[in-house]
């Protein structure tokens, strides 16, 4: 996105400190297992006010930081927290951090689910790009995050099962793969790398289960 090394170094900064409000709130409501009650809930909506007031007097940390730990959880079509805020008026690297947060939260197991395959995570954050995200970021996003990340296995259009070697940029459905299993389900000890952006009659058709 061409930010500056000072750029960067702030939006790497807040995005290490976003959560830091959480320190305040009760592990047995951050772990619990089950779905949270409405008091839980407020309880826990509170840690991005809790965090950037923890970091306000620190001047090591600046301004654009703090906005990432205040405005995470802000949606870009509204009706975010903890002030409602959209569009533009929300920092831009609160913007970057909330695709991120929200992604690493799927792909990461919790205490009441197991983690979400980057693939379907991907889906899912698609799907609520419009009121959720800023489109043009998760664009980009996109572009540098493949729906198949090396070391996913995946089924391809004729059957055969294959692992994810490296994206290829700008085609995300058409990464370079190695075969696992042949299409009639045999292993394939030592399968060539197959470049399925040179294959136009060969595509991954979605996640692998091993």
């Amino acid at each position: 996105m061409g930010l500056s090394r000072d750029d960067l170094h702030s939006l790497g900064i807040g995005a290490l400190f976003h959560d830091i409000g959480k320190l305040k709130i009760a592990l047995l409501i951050l772990n619990k297992e089950g779905p949270l009650t409405e008091v839980e809930f407020e309880t826990v909506r509170k840690h991005p006010q809790i965090g950037y007031d923890m970091l306000a007097n620190s001047k090591e940390i600046d301004h654009r930081s703090h906005l990432i730990v205040l405005q995470h959880h802000e949606k870009f079509g509204g009706k975010g927290y903890p002030n409602n805020l959209s569009g533009n008026d929300i920092s831009l690297f609160a913007r970057i951090v909330a695709i991120a947060d929200v992604y690493d939260a799927l792909t990461t197991a919790r205490p009441f689910r197991q983690a979400i395959s980057p693939y379907l995570s991907t889906k899912i954050l698609l799907s609520n790009s419009e009121n959720q995200f800023d489109p043009e970021l998760l664009a980009v996003f996109l572009k540098r995050m493949s729906i198949y990340p090396p070391g996913s296995s995946v089924k391809l259009s004729n059957g055969a099962i294959a692992v994810v070697i490296r994206p290829n940029h700008g085609a995300m459905l058409r990464p370079v793969v190695k075969l696992l299993k042949s299409p009639d389900g045999k292993p394939v000890i030592s399968g060539d790398e197959i470049d399925l952006l040179t294959q136009k009659n060969l595509f991954v058709s979605g996640p692998a289960v091993l």
